[in-house]
């Protein structure tokens, strides 16, 4: 926490990555406090082909929110995905549905 506290008052931010997938979880956002909290793909595709998920996913992204952390969807790929998804909060997605990988080269034109 220290080190995080060091991080932060540089300017830097935190993110926590693949959360839902086993090992970076809400009790580790609780703790760490990040400013993104990036949910795994595996969950983007729970939700889209098991809608009863759906209210348990709010709840958590909820949560996210309360902690103060911007929600990322990692890998929407389709419509479907996306549909299902809309309105639960998430203020951020990544994925093939937004723009296929590019070159670095390429990407710095548009930054």
């Amino acid at each position: 926490l220290p080190a995080l506290a060091a991080l932060r008052a540089a300017g830097g931010r935190v993110a926590l990555d693949d959360t839902g997938c086993g090992f970076a979880d809400t009790e580790a956002a609780e703790v760490l406090r990040p400013e993104v909290v990036k949910l795994c793909i595996t969950v983007i595709r729970s939700a889209r082909r098991s809608p009863e998920v759906l209210p348990e996913l709010r709840a958590t992204i909820d949560r996210f929110r309360a902690l103060g952390a911007q929600v990322l969807a990692e890998g929407v790929e389709t419509e479907d995905e996306r549909t299902a998804l809309s309105g639960l909060g998430i203020a951020l997605a990544q994925g093939w549905l937004f723009g296929k990988p590019v070159p670095a080269e390429q990407w710095r034109q548009f930054a």
